[in-house]
């Protein structure tokens, strides 16, 4: 059956929600057999449901042709939600569905719960020429790609000295980077975490003359901890290095 301009087909399947968040990027190869020239577009959404998603399109051509590869970049469509996100801050009626080259965000997807997958054809009516659609079209290899392989630290150390029997002084630190984890864990947390202790510990009666008798003990202890997210608190959206 043909598909009319404005009309599109498509095919959706429903799966367990998934974390794409340690992946760079999707990839997938498509294969398009048209049955009488017109121009073709395919699109590929992921995301929470129909109404939050990220979108992925393009022109199609016959064959395994490479312009047909879906090729996202999770950075950068992350980057446009974010952009579509602040915008509707600032505008209240401003629609949360925005359109940037070959990417689209509808509503507010997250990497971190991907559970509805689509995947489709229709015909681009915004060219003059654009005609009924009938073809054949094969898709293979859906894959995340580039693991994020960044090395995660932890070190910490401490320092402490004593001058005579005047003052003590110690210092503690540590830092854990957002990508370390233990052997049982298979990521990171997603924070650096850094800390910092200072404690001091004198007598203020060593500074006074002996005859006075006094006994003046004085302990002093600062502790700061500090968490830096890679990502914006319950969304996929990178922040800035601090």
């Amino acid at each position: 059956q043909y598909l009319k301009p404005g009309h599109y087909g498509s095919a959706y399947r429903i799966h367990k929600a998934e974390d794409y968040t340690n992946y760079q990027g999707l990839k997938m190869f498509v294969n398009w057999q048209p049955e009488n020239t017109t121009n073709a577009k395919f699109f590929y959404r992921m995301g929470t449901d129909s109404l939050n998603f990220y979108e992925y399109h393009c022109d199609l051509y016959p064959g395994w042709d490479s312009r047909n590869e879906v090729n996202m970049d999770f950075s950068q469509i992350t980057a446009l939600k974010n952009y579509m996100l602040m915008s509707a801050s600032k505008d209240s009626t401003a629609a949360r569905d925005t359109t940037a080259g070959n990417y689209r965000v509808k509503g507010d997807p997250r990497l971190n719960q991907i559970a509805w997958f689509n995947l489709g054809v229709y015909t681009d009516t915004l060219k003059k020429d654009s005609t009924e659609m009938s073809g054949e079209i094969w898709v293979d290899e859906l894959r995340v790609t580039d693991v994020r392989k960044v090395p995660g630290w932890y070190y910490s150390g401490s320092i402490s000295t004593k001058f005579a029997d005047l003052f003590s002084l110690g210092i503690t630190f540590s830092r854990k980077d957002a990508e370390f984890r233990s052997l049982t864990e298979n990521k990171g947390l997603g924070v650096v975490s850094s800390g910092l202790g200072i404690s001091l510990v004198t007598s203020f009666e060593k500074f006074l003359p002996p005859s006075w008798g006094l006994n003046l003990p004085f302990s002093f202890n600062l502790t700061k901890l500090l968490d830096l997210p890679r990502l914006k608190p319950d969304s996929d959206i990178i922040l800035p290095a601090g």
